[in-house]
């Protein structure tokens, strides 16, 4: 099985048979003090006493991930953060990296997801980012006492230097790298050099690059790894952040019927017919799909 990182695909996951999600994405706010011009923004907070009350219901889960917006910025956010921290086996936070040292260390999580896109501070700012020498100098320091993956956005404005910002990026301390086009980008292809073996994450998805692989679109027809991760905005739950922030409709309201809710989407969706699913569907995604559908044709071919 591939390894390509916290929440993506391993052999945990994969396998895990359990009722509640394996994987909870949760977005508590669209505030965000920056601009970054390739982000969707929203305007949501999340429906705390309903997120409450069926988190508690749902008891213990492996994976949360925290992000927004900006999460940080959330009047609740410590209330989410602890309560998050009580019903999951591992805690990740998505931030900007703009807040001030002492709030992130003071955060019970297992590791932060920093965006980076650039080591030039006047191109960063151009970019949307507010004191960008803050943000490398949070990564830097949260690197030594934390596990830190920071996420690499490519356009055609940084697409000619994204080795050169890889570099520097890992030189900081960065465990790991996330690769990504936006949604406003789907045919760029860059190339690399290296192979960068020892960051799972990044090796993975440069690896799809070099062999010409976008990194979005052709899905399965049915989207596995959606029954196994739930995303949250508001008072509503999605297939996925992906399918939110490209203006999805939700499935339903976060409550006692989520599980079924998603099973009735799973069942009545062809992902490949699906406008959002059918251009954006994320790579990881796709393999998981693909991964489980081998396994189940090999369960076949044994008891035929």
């Amino acid at each position: 099985m591939i390894k390509t990182g916290f929440a993506e695909i391993n052999e945990e996951r994969l396998l895990y048979q359990g009722v509640d999600p394996w994987f909870l994405e949760v977005a508590i706010t669209g505030d965000c003090n920056f601009h970054c011009k390739y982000c969707n923004r929203f305007n949501a907070d999340l429906d705390f006493d309903s997120f409450k009350a069926w988190i508690e219901k749902a008891g213990l889960l492996h994976r949360i991930q925290i992000t927004g917006g900006e999460p940080t910025l959330s009047p609740r956010f410590a209330e989410i953060v602890n309560l998050c921290r009580e019903h999951s086996i591992s805690l990740g936070i998505s931030t900007n990296g703009s807040r001030p040292i002492d709030l992130y260390l003071n955060i019970p999580a297992d590791i932060y997801y920093i965006s980076l896109d650039d080591y030039d501070n006047s191109i960063l700012i151009e970019r949307g980012y507010k004191n960008p020498e803050h943000v490398k100098n949070i990564i830097k320091y949260l690197s030594e006492y934390y596990y830190v993956s920071v996420g690499v956005v490519i356009d055609r404005y940084n697409i000619d230097r994204i080795e050169n910002i890889i570099d520097y990026v890992l030189d900081l301390g960065a465990k790991d790298i996330r690769l990504s086009t936006s949604s406003h980008y789907l045919n760029l292809m860059p190339t690399f050099k290296k192979t960068y073996d020892n960051y799972p994450t990044l090796a993975y998805r440069v690896k799809n690059f070099n062999n010409k692989r976008p990194m979005r679109g052709f899905p399965t027809k049915r989207c596995e790894i959606m029954k196994k991760d739930l995303c949250i905005v508001g008072d509503k739950h999605y297939p996925c952040l992906v399918y939110f922030r490209e203006h999805g409709q939700p499935i339903g309201n976060v409550g006692d019927n989520i599980l079924t809710e998603r099973e009735k989407w799973f069942a009545e969706t062809d992902c490949t017919k699906d406008s959002i699913c059918s251009k954006f569907c994320m790579d990881f995604r796709c393999d998981f799909n693909l991964e489980v559908e081998t396994q189940a044709n090999e369960k076949l071919q044994i008891k035929g």
